[in-house]
């Protein structure tokens, strides 16, 4: 598969996973909690499949740098900087989630 398609793949993994946390809220909102478990596991493994294959991706093609310029480059780099952060503190929180869900401790 040629690398040029994974960003577009990524898209659509992180899209997967957006709609199924959705599914998910609103499956246990209407007390449905078999769909919701259901919804939650799937978006867990479509977000999981998301991150290897970002960061596979980055593996392969390396740093990519922003040509913005202008008021545009303060902006990214913020996104950027709170993407970053956010990123990395929620990979325990979802560990500790999944733990609690496996536990059935809510």
């Amino acid at each position: 598969m040629p690398l040029s398609v994974v960003p577009a793949i990524n898209a659509c993994l992180n899209a997967t996973s957006a709609v199924l946390l959705v599914g998910g809220y609103l499956c246990i909102r209407a007390k449905r909690t078999a769909a919701h478990i259901l919804c939650m596991l799937a978006a867990c493994l479509v977000s999981t499949a998301f991150l290897v294959s970002y960061v596979n991706y980055h593996r392969q093609v390396g740093v990519t740098r922003f040509s913005g310029e202008g008021w545009v480059r303060p902006l990214y780099v913020a996104i950027l900087i709170s993407h970053t952060i956010l990123a990395v503190v929620i990979v325990p929180l979802v560990v500790q989630t999944l733990r609690l869900a496996f536990r059935r401790d809510w």
